[in-house]
């Protein structure tokens, strides 16, 4: 049924555009024409199947405000329409263009009551076009759009490497793949239930990479420029690596919040440091709502002379991580598993168990090895044990829309009871799902 919807709407939106051209008079394309292009960024249903939340690039037209972002993929000129299903009826819910705001990653509350989204809408004193990325949700009863505290989000660069990366999983509807707003951008929130919400958001100051990443370097020269002349700001800035490396910078967090939307009020509940070049942030909720997994990204791993690294292209494999978990309800921040030598260097962060009490990862002892083992680490933070024995390799498989799984491949003489057979493999491997 969720197949014959997607279709209906890919229709609807289709005789849109179809009847949009069919009235323009035919000419060599220009450069105005591709300017003037809208484009569908991304269109997610309802949990009943009934309406659909689109989201519409709008065209890049002397309006709008450019220079954060790459314009061809930037959201901060979209908005966000709903479509019926049923009968194609169209609503758009958001109109940005008058003050330059953009509207995406709309995501429904489990109920369909609501959609999350993030937007840049300027509010009071704040420029046209706005000056960060904040956190609203549209009601879906009273039409009305509040934005859900005055937080920064920590929000991911599209093309190329991202600045930072935010890998938020599970929550209301359990899935075991990031959250996304699009297909170069993952979501840094989730809904828990019906009225809450969990929020990656950066400390006070801090403005969303999304729309600050073509303007930091510039902007941050001028401030140093400005300090340099004042005799503020030192002229030389101290790098080493081993032994010699410098701490990184304990500003740069970000913090995990809870946002009530039944009653207006949102609290922190964690603080989680973040690498800013290769900061890849994994979050996974557990299935009773009550815990969070996190792997953080604390720092680059030093080279080493003589040394190369395996997976050069794969960032992962070149910065340190580091696993912890937080009780939602304790207010305590992050308690930092110990994990035994064997798992110094943590790479991957899968599934909490379905009783919630533990986690699986994926981690290796050598920095320069290639060789992984994968370890069920208690929500305790101590007593990890590794899974399974010899070499194991972990692909990653589609089982549905919505479900990406870890698979566990390992060699025959190590096989459990339940695991399956994977042909085509020499040796022999079979496989297990997580």
């Amino acid at each position: 049924m969720r197949g014959l919807g997607l279709l209906w709407l890919a229709f609807v939106l289709c005789l849109s555009a179809t009847d949009a051209a069919a009235q323009a008079p035919r000419h060599p394309i220009t450069i105005d024409d591709v300017l003037g292009m809208e484009h569908v960024d991304r269109a997610v249903f309802a949990p009943d199947g009934e309406w659909a939340a689109v989201v519409v690039r709008r065209a890049a037209t002397a309006d709008e405000v450019y220079g954060r972002t790459a314009f061809e993929v930037d959201p901060g000129r979209s908005d966000v329409w709903i479509v019926s299903a049923k009968t194609g009826e169209r609503r758009r819910i958001t109109d940005g263009k008058a003050r330059a705001a953009g509207y995406w990653c709309a995501t429904w509350s489990p109920d369909g009551r609501r959609l999350a989204m993030l937007s840049t809408q300027p509010e009071g004193a704040e420029p046209r076009g706005g000056d960060n990325v904040r956190l609203y949700v549209w009601d879906r009863a009273s039409g009305r759009l509040t934005r859900q505290g005055a937080a920064a989000m920590m929000t991911q660069t599209r093309y190329g490497s991202p600045l930072t990366m935010p890998d938020l999983r599970g929550g209301a509807d359990r899935g075991t793949v990031p959250h996304s707003c699009a297909e170069e951008e993952n979501a840094p929130f989730v809904w828990l239930d019906n009225y809450r919400i969990l929020a990656a958001t950066l400390p006070a100051g801090r403005v969303s990479g999304l729309i600050d990443q073509y303007g930091r370097a510039s902007r941050d020269g001028v401030r140093d420029a400005e300090r340099v002349r004042a005799g503020q700001q030192p002229t030389g800035v101290a790098f080493g690596s081993g032994a010699a490396q410098v701490p990184g910078d304990a500003a740069e967090h970000t913090i995990l919040r809870i946002v009530d939307i039944a009653t207006g009020a949102g609290h922190e509940v964690a603080r989680v440091p973040v690498f800013p070049l290769l900061g890849a942030m994994s979050v996974a909720v557990s299935p009773d709502a009550r815990r969070l997994a996190v792997l953080a990204t604390t720092a680059a791993l030093p080279p080493v002379a003589g040394k190369r690294r395996p997976f050069v292209y794969d960032d992962m494999w070149a910065v340190e991580r580091r696993l912890g978990f937080v009780d939602l309800a304790g207010g305590d921040g992050v308690r930092w598993a110990v994990l035994p030598a064997a798992a110094r260097y943590p790479l991957e962060l899968y599934h909490w168990s379905p009783d919630s009490r533990r986690v699986v990862l994926r981690a290796r002892a050598d920095s320069f090895g290639d060789r992984t083992q994968l370890y069920i680490v208690p929500a305790s933070g101590a007593g990890a044990r590794a899974f399974g024995s010899g070499p194991i390799a972990v692909d990653t498989v589609r089982t549905a829309p919505t479900d990406e799984s870890p698979v566990v491949c390992a060699d025959i003489r190590d096989i459990r009871t339940g695991w399956t057979p994977r042909t085509g493999t020499t040796p022999i491997r079979r496989c297990k799902r997580i």
